[in-house]
């Protein structure tokens, strides 16, 4: 599990400064000054629509301009991991979380040479007599591909509640064929999380979750998903905070050079 961080992030106070000088300049807007004058002959309706017209007028001119200071604070963001904006690019349905749910959206994207860092949304969509209901599920995911797979699947998702572990973990989506829960030596790592690999791949598997990356899994590691070459490492909110990303794509890395053989460097994580 990924700790929220419980300090200001500099990032953060710059948006909320950002949306209040947008605000404020979209109250000196010609259109808003015209509305806000129109808006007083509503009295001769009703003297109650006039304030009504004013609260709407003041909700569009904070909604546009907060809409704005967090477009601008994704940019940010970016400038501080050295990646460019995605926004418009949808994720391959490489893994049962990104092939999960009846709809499917990248709402904010980062990247740059070797990975993606994204907020992904899976919706579930369901119809009846009263309408169509969508549930939404949020993640940040940070994905990356190996050209060479060296497990055709292993994954690590929490389980809901650990006491009561028949209850099932939080995994969505489609497992590839063949694909079953295999055990390692901590009882630690198990409590927290079910791991399940390829059958074919399960002694790989095992390998990848040497002793020294399970003491660290168990503290630090976050639930995954690898098929074909493809690893998504993913946490099940949306992250609000700069250090929070940053310890993201640290462990992700981490995850992704343990899998691929590289080694490593455990104790380089900081932070959170």
């Amino acid at each position: 599990m990924l700790p929220r961080a419980d300090f200001p992030d500099p990032l953060v106070q710059e948006r909320r400064r950002r949306t209040r000088t947008y605000f404020s300049g979209h109250l000196r807007r010609p259109w808003v000054i015209v509305t806000a004058i129109v808006a007083c002959a509503l009295a001769f309706v009703h003297p109650a629509l006039v304030p009504v017209a004013w609260v709407v007028m003041l909700i569009v001119a904070w909604s546009l301009a907060q809409r704005r200071a967090q477009r601008e604070w994704w940019q940010l963001l970016g400038d501080r991991f050295h990646m460019h904006d995605t926004a418009d690019a949808d994720l391959l349905p490489a893994t049962p979380l990104l092939r999960s749910g009846d709809e499917r959206e990248v709402v904010r994207g980062l990247e740059d040479a070797s990975r993606r860092l994204a907020q992904f949304r899976s919706t579930d969509v369901r119809r009846d007599d009263e309408g169509t209901h969508r549930t939404h599920h949020d993640y940040t995911v940070v994905f990356s591909v190996d050209a060479t797979a060296s497990i055709r699947f292993l994954s690590a998702h929490e389980h809901r509640w650990s006491p009561v572990k028949w209850l099932g973990d939080d995994h969505r989506g489609r497992f590839p064929r063949d694909v079953d829960d295999f055990r390692c030596e901590s009882v630690e790592l198990h409590e927290q999380y079910e791991l399940r690999s390829s059958n074919e791949d399960e002694t790989q598997a095992r390998r990848v979750f040497s002793p020294t990356f399970m003491v660290w899994f168990t503290r630090q590691g976050l639930p995954f998903e690898y098929e074909a070459g493809s690893l998504v490492v993913f946490v099940d909110r949306v992250l609000d905070h700069a250090e929070e990303y940053r310890v993201l794509l640290q462990r992700a890395q981490i995850i992704r050079d343990q899998i691929a053989g590289r080694q490593p460097d455990l104790g380089a994580v900081t932070g959170v």
